[in-house]
């Protein structure tokens, strides 16, 4: 119970602070983060990227053409990924989804990239709190070959706190604008 209630205070301050950012400070975190995410040698060599579509001051994602993008929609109470179209419709929770809905292979993403509310540097993360990406994520556990998860976040959503569980799947490095945690 305790981590629960844990949880929640840090998504709520975390969720309030990220809400309060500028869309100027946005813009400017998410370009370098972009760029901190372009650098890495696997991004260079990767063709197939899962991401997501920002929300709620979440940081923007650059989708550069050489590369092939899809995001998730949500499918009952788990997600999926569909290859990233030119038209969105709004989802379940107000988020853009790939209209028409092309299904891809989720084992053939090199790179997933993550959003989330809070990391800390054991590469935990808190999301919104639904688990969907936690129960996506878990579907990879006994693979031979997965892609790597990376999560996409802000500097100043790191916390000290340990807070991961068992359904908690660790993200392989979090990228923010100004470092790289592995």
């Amino acid at each position: 119970m305790i981590q629960i209630q844990l949880k929640k205070q840090i998504r709520d301050h975390f969720l309030k602070r990220r809400n309060s950012l500028t869309a100027k400070a946005v813009s400017d975190f998410s370009k370098q983060i972009n760029e901190n995410i372009e650098s890495q040698d696997l991004f260079k060599s990767s063709l197939n990227i899962g991401t997501y579509i920002s929300i709620k001051n979440e940081p923007f994602i650059e989708r550069k053409r050489d590369k092939i993008y899809s995001c998730p929609k949500i499918i009952g109470k788990e997600i999926d990924f569909f290859k990233i179209q030119k038209n969105f419709n709004k989802g379940i929770f107000g988020i853009p989804e790939p209209t028409p809905s092309i299904p891809v292979d989720i084992f053939k993403l090199d790179i997933i990239l993550i959003p989330l509310v809070a990391f800390n540097k054991k590469l935990e993360r808190i999301g919104y709190g639904k688990g969907f990406y936690d129960k996506f994520l878990a579907r990879f556990n006994n693979a031979i070959k997965r892609p790597h998860f990376w999560g996409i976040a802000y500097d100043f959503q790191i916390v000290e706190e340990i807070f991961g569980d068992k359904l908690d799947i660790k993200l392989d490095k979090v990228i923010t604008e100004t470092n790289i945690y592995e």
